[in-house]
């Protein structure tokens, strides 16, 4: 079994992950150790001791994760959802707690913010999309309702616009700083293309109705 291919924006691998232990740093500990005959620093950080998956699928509202046993285990789905490597990867356990570049944070939060928006301005497009169409429906009746219909169609369109180009541009800046951060301790991370240029298809088929649906009123 593996997680569906258009199922996240953002693939995270953490199969090769190293990471030294957290107290892997203290002499004292060091020497206790070599002393005592028993490891008193703890294992590095890898995969399997952290209990991570093979791979992490991150969407808007929730992450999924692959394990080996092919079990598939998904955070509730919830606005304002983020995925916090220091959390979610148990970096804390690790020696790369505190260690994370003040740019890496930033655009850890722009990421939170983004993210929030974009759930909702979605959850609002559509909304609107449904609004559309009722007001089209009830055009027949009053054709007023043709003014409505055509104003939640050019808010939805510019929902989806504004969130498309804003998820875009944050999901990309926040891989390449997480792998920047990360990718010398084994973490990579990619961007779903898919997802992308499908929430990007969807984009221009939005503003493409709404303009069709101004055309015939420009035309009379």
């Amino acid at each position: 079994m593996a997680l569906p291919k258009s199922g996240g924006l953002h693939w995270i691998d953490p199969t090769n992950i190293a990471i030294a232990a957290k107290l892997a740093g203290s002499k004292f500990l060091q020497d206790l150790s070599t002393i005592s005959g028993s490891d008193l620093v703890g294992p590095s950080g890898t995969r399997q001791s952290l209990g991570l998956p093979l791979t992490y699928s991150v969407s808007l509202l929730t992450a999924c994760g692959l394990y080996d046993n092919a079990r598939i285990s998904c955070d509730t789905p919830r606005i304002g959802f983020t995925f916090n490597p220091a959390t979610d990867l148990k970096l804390d356990s690790t020696a790369a707690q505190g260690t994370l570049s003040t740019a890496y944070t930033n655009e850890l939060h722009a990421y939170s913010v983004v993210s929030t928006f974009t759930a909702v301005a979605y959850i609002l497009a559509s909304i609107l999309t449904v609004l559309s169409c009722i007001m089209i429906v009830l055009s027949r009746r009053f054709p007023r309702a043709t003014l409505a219909s055509r104003l939640t169609s050019w808010l939805a369109s510019l929902l989806i616009l504004a969130a498309t180009i804003a998820s875009i541009v944050t999901f990309v800046k926040l891989r390449d700083v997480f792998n920047n951060s990360f990718g010398d301790a084994g973490v990579r991370t990619t961007i779903n293309a898919r997802a992308f240029a499908l929430s990007a298809a969807g984009t221009v088929a939005s503003i493409a109705a709404f303009v069709l649906g101004w055309a015939p009123t420009r035309l009379a």
